[in-house]
Parts: C-alpha cells; sequence; structure tokens
C-alpha cells in the first residue's frame, strides 16, 4: 500500500492457478484492501516466488547508467515483487537470507541521507513498502531487518538508495 496510490503484487499462485497481480489502494498503513478481499493465501505463504513483472516509464530523476534506474524503468529485467508509483521492490540476486528483497524509490537518489534530506514522504514509502512486502512474504510476524548500505565502508555497491529486507531466519548480532 502506497499512501493513497495503487500498488500491485506480483507473485505465483498455488500450482496449476495462472498468476495473477493484486490491486490495493490504501489511505494509510492500516487501510483496508478494495472490494478483491485481503490478499489471497498463495501471495502470504508463498514459497516459489519467481514471477517476472517489468514495467516502463519515464521518471525526472534517472541516471543513465544506473543499474536500478534501468529495473525501475523496465529496461533491466527484475523479479519485481511490488510495482508502485514512486517505489519498486524486486528479488536480489545474490539472497543472504531466504527473503532478501531490495526496495527502492524508482527515482535515483545516491543514498538515504539524499533520499531523506529530498522529502516529501519518500524515505516513508520506502520503509512502508519494505513492511508490506515483509507482511505479504510471511516473515512480519517473525521479524525481518531492513537495511540501508551508505556509501563504500558500509558496502554500497550501487549508488541508488535501496532498503535489503531480509528475514526469513534467525538474524546475528552484530551484523558485518
Amino acid at each position: 500500500m502506497l499512501l493513497g496510490r495503487p500498488t500491485r503484487f506480483a507473485g505465483r499462485p498455488s500450482p496449476g492457478a495462472p498468476a495473477r497481480p493484486l490491486t490495493r489502494l490504501a489511505a494509510g498503513p492500516l487501510a483496508a484492501p478494495l472490494a478483491t478481499g485481503p490478499l489471497p493465501a498463495w501471495l502470504l505463504a508463498r514459497r516459489s516466488r519467481r514471477a517476472p513483472l517489468v514495467t516502463s516509464a519515464h521518471y525526472d530523476r534517472t541516471v543513465p547508467d544506473c543499474l536500478f534506474c534501468g529495473i525501475a524503468a523496465g529496461q533491466i529485467p527484475a523479479t519485481i515483487v511490488v510495482d508502485g508509483k514512486r517505489t519498486v521492490a524486486f528479488r536480489d540476486l545474490n539472497p543472504q537470507a531466504p527473503t532478501h528483497v531490495l526496495v527502492m524509490p524508482r527515482e535515483h537518489y545516491a543514498n538515504v541521507a539524499e533520499l531523506a534530506a529530498a522529502g516529501d514522504g519518500r524515505l516513508d514509502d520506502l520503509v512502508t513498502v519494505a513492511r508490506e512486502v515483509a507482511e505479504a512474504e510471511g516473515i512480519e510476524a517473525t521479524g525481518y531487518r531492513i537495511v540501508f548500505n551508505t556509501g563504500q565502508d558500509a558496502g554500497q555497491s550501487v549508488e541508488h538508495v535501496h532498503a535489503h529486507l531480509l528475514g526469513g531466519r534467525p538474524m546475528n548480532w552484530p551484523p558485518g
């Protein structure tokens, strides 16, 4: 649920059923789903999660050679989990946990500090979508971690802000 904006959750239903997106509209984090009802059980409990969904659009803040800008624009394929107006979530190619999803804004911001400085609820949207993905992946009740790497020493490998949503196994502390 993006605040007042439609969000598509993409996934693969139980074997034999066709894949279908579910659209929800929200007025806030606790908003109820549209008349289509709550998220289907296959989406909440699924573990077979390879349902590519690619979109294309033009955004004001894009960087031509940015890998994540290309994913957001639909020019580079990815396994999309959430396709929102301002936010995209997709599966990490090198997962570090059973659930490892990257959540990023469509527009280009180099790191989380730059995103926070931009204001307009962009950072809130990112964290809200991460929580929604955790719920849809069935890891909200057991716990999950949201990580932002900022800068080379922190391990940021792509200079387009993104949150790592990690869960599905016990996490150690301290990290790294």
